[in-house]
């Protein structure tokens, strides 16, 4: 089931799977461990059968940053934005 978690005053949501799965933005495809989107939130999402990469299955962070860097912000910048952010905060950059 996917579980909707407001944060920041209300002012976000974060989406995840209460079964430790990927979950799938419908509108456009992108699989994510867990979503934060602004409230109200126009993206709607469900859960694959992907399990959640375990710390040692996990991509080198910094090769993560890199393939980040090379992606287009006009298909959806703010999954994108959402990703580089966990991306710094993993490597420790505010």
């Amino acid at each position: 089931m996917i579980i909707e978690q407001l944060i920041e005053d209300g002012r976000r949501v974060r989406h995840y799977s209460d079964s430790a799965v990927m979950i799938r933005q419908v509108e456009t495809g992108n699989i994510y461990e867990d979503a934060v989107d602004v409230v109200p939130c126009r993206y709607t999402y469900e859960e694959t059968d992907e399990p959640i990469p375990t710390e040692e299955y996990k991509p080198d962070v910094r090769q993560r940053v890199a393939d980040l860097e090379g992606i287009s912000r006009d298909t959806d910048g703010m999954a994108i934005d959402h990703e580089m952010r966990l991306t710094m905060l993993e490597l420790g950059l505010n």
